[in-house]
């Protein structure tokens, strides 16, 4: 089952991208994927990307990291690390 799979493999506040899930087929992730955020296992983000749903010690739902989604989205696309926050490569040419 695709959340037994996301349970193992994600935190709370981690991004879930459609693209690394595995399935049959792309079509039927997505629908595992529709289906786990209309019974509330799941949030969605914005198209493509998920992230599993909690509850804060407030009592709030809590929210995906910012930090992890730009490492992940961005700073290791595709499991191939290209730059760092810091790097003179992430800062603007002048």
């Amino acid at each position: 089952m695709l959340y037994d799979y996301i349970i193992a493999n994600y935190q709370k506040d981690e991004p879930i991208f459609l693209v690394e899930l595995p399935g049959e087929s792309r079509e039927s992730v997505r629908q595992e994927m529709k289906k786990l955020t209309d019974e509330g296992k799941i949030e969605r983000l914005y198209n493509g990307v998920y992230y599993r749903s909690y509850n804060t010690i407030l009592g709030t739902k809590g929210k995906v990291s910012v930090e992890k989604f730009i490492q992940k989205r961005y700073l290791e696309a595709d499991g191939v690390v290209s730059g760092s926050p810091k790097s003179p490569s992430a800062l603007p040419s002048r």
